[in-house]
């Protein structure tokens, strides 16, 4: 009997034990999402002061837009390679995933901000930039996961190609906007 109790015991610790390591993973995880999107949101306010005394620069207002535009490419692939990573592990599915989908939403965003920031820059100095919006649904895409590794393809293939990723039937409204749009 005394064996049966420490057997017990020793299973629930380690079972505790566990799910404390695991929740911690997931608050770092989350620690660092959000410190990524913060810093990606720092730039952007500097880009949009930046943008304000670019319309004195004249000639040279074009070399200043590639200039921030090569910045922030970087920064946005590699932010949307953590938030993919983390949404495909099942980490998304168990802990903070109101906080999750907050931190998603903001990117999302972001993604937008960044992606009228490319059309500005198209319109305002003709440089033609080649991009893809794609929308996917976390539930009841049965394509989505090939149509990812197809992107994926294209971008290792084609790195100036910009691709923006957007949850298309998320409630954020400026992506219902884009949505509907294209």
């Amino acid at each position: 009997m005394k064996f049966y109790l420490l057997t017990f015991v020793a299973s629930t610790i380690i079972f505790l034990v566990g799910l404390l390591l695991g929740n911690m993973m997931n608050e770092s995880k989350m620690d660092s999402i959000s410190q990524d999107i913060s810093y990606l949101e720092d730039i952007r306010n500097v880009q949009e002061t930046n943008l304000l005394l670019l319309d004195s620069l004249g000639e040279k207002k074009c070399n200043a837009l590639g200039y921030y535009l090569g910045l922030m490419v970087p920064e946005l692939e590699q932010l949307g390679g953590r938030v993919d990573r983390y949404e495909s592990s099942s980490d998304s599915k168990r802990y903070n995933a109101d906080e999750y989908t907050n931190l998603k939403n903001n990117y999302m965003l972001l993604q937008i901000k960044y992606w009228t920031f490319t059309k500005t820059f198209e319109k305002d100095c003709a440089q033609p930039i080649d991009d893809i919006l794609y929308f996917y649904s976390n539930d009841n895409c049965t394509d989505c996961k090939s149509q990812g590794i197809v992107l994926d393809d294209v971008k290792k293939n084609h790195p100036d190609v910009m691709i923006f990723s957007f949850q298309g039937d998320s409630n954020v409204s400026s992506v219902m906007i884009l949505a509907k749009t294209f």
